[in-house]
């Protein structure tokens, strides 16, 4: 949790699960299901991004559903080693094992000390193995307060403790009924399976674009990007699309760029309104978004940070190299992404795999013919 001295002493009074004096805005809630009860958690992607965004990876690509909980420690199974290791009261999940061997790779650190989020009463945070960088997939959710695992806590001998990203909002009760579930030594025997996790957030605005090639809907995010949601839903209610155009295709056989290679197909308005355009808008970074460019995502096109007007690229495939950081822009701030594919991914790989020329725009990455955008709309 964000700490604030003598204002969040007072918050933390107010009730056992871990709560912090900033705005929401900023966290996702995913809800756990399981045999005694669901628990939900608001998944803080403004402060803890890398984890928060790992861990909903997980989420979104199903890996929790028949998950288990198998660890649970008390008074009664836990042995103190004071002072660095006091009574640590947990219980920590994973994915389903029969999907262990597709686990992303492990992630950096993101330290207490830089995010602010501790580890108290309803904090949910990642388990790590001796090495800082190891955490995957794990988590766990802790029942009492363990500045232990804080950085600068000594329960591990490097002091850098272990990357808390979320928080319990409801279902404590239940974490607490599975805690006090039967073990052997400190796993739980049986564990307790986790039925399915999944984001209960209000869905967002969705936008049907109808092409020459079929129908491909969009949930826009302006929970988490309002700047460039708004931007783009006012080109949508205002029908720029409607005779636009899907003019480009990026895949491995005609990139034009080789040192970064990115897969993604790209939109435009009807070029007889592109004097209509709205000013540029300000770069939403997916750093402070948590929004990253995963298969299915959709980002604004742009040439310099703040540049981006009414372009925007559908991603094929991860592109960790389109985010905050990565590579494929000189400047490192990487593209705006403000929603996700949630029908019609069949057509977006379709129009990706259209013919392209050899001039235009976009040189071979041109389509040729363009694919054409027939209406855009909300549903």
């Amino acid at each position: 949790m964000r700490t604030r001295a003598i204002l969040l002493a007072a918050v933390m009074l107010a009730g056992p699960a871990a709560q912090r004096p900033d705005p929401p805005r900023g966290e996702v809630l995913v809800r756990i299901e399981t045999a005694f009860g669901n628990i939900d958690l608001a998944v803080d992607v403004a402060w803890a991004p890398i984890t928060a965004g790992n861990f909903l990876k997980y989420v979104d690509g199903g890996f929790y559903d028949g998950g288990r909980v198998h660890r649970a420690t008390r008074a009664d199974n836990y042995t103190p080693n004071l002072p660095n290791r006091p009574l640590l009261e947990i219980t920590q999940a994973d994915i389903n094992p029969a999907r262990s061997g597709e686990r992303f790779p492990s992630i950096p650190l993101e330290r207490t000390s830089v995010t602010g989020l501790t580890h108290v009463v309803g904090t949910v945070s990642m388990p790590r193995g001796n090495d800082a960088d190891s955490a995957r997939s794990g988590f766990v959710i802790h029942l009492n307060d363990q500045p232990s695992l804080d950085h600068g806590g000594m329960r591990f001998d490097d002091g850098q403790g272990t990357a808390a990203f979320g928080r319990v909002v409801a279902g404590l009760d239940v974490v607490r009924i599975i805690q006090r579930r039967p073990v052997q030594g400190q796993s739980l025997a049986p564990p307790v399976e986790i039925r399915k996790a999944y984001r209960i957030r209000s869905p967002g605005p969705v936008v049907i674009f109808e092409t020459d090639k079929g129908t491909i809907e969009i949930e826009v995010d302006a929970d988490r990007a309002p700047v460039t949601a708004a931007n783009f839903l006012k080109y949508v209610d205002g029908g720029f699309y409607d005779g636009g155009a899907v003019n480009r295709a990026v895949r491995a056989d005609n990139t034009v760029r080789h040192d970064v290679e990115i897969e993604v197909i790209q939109f435009q308005i009807d070029s007889g309104r592109r004097r209509q355009q709205f000013p540029p808008i300000a770069l939403e970074r997916t750093s402070v978004t948590g929004l990253k460019h995963v298969d299915g995502a959709v980002s604004m096109a742009r040439n310099g940070p703040d540049t981006a007007t009414a372009s925007f690229s559908i991603v094929i495939g991860d592109q960790p190299e389109m985010d905050h950081g990565g590579k494929r822009n000189a400047d490192g701030q990487g593209f705006a992404v403000f929603g996700r594919v949630v029908r019609g991914n069949d057509v977006v790989r379709a129009i990706q795999a259209s013919p392209t020329g050899q001039t235009g725009a976009y040189g071979t990455e041109t389509l040729d013919p363009p694919i054409k955008v027939l209406k855009a709309y909300r549903r």
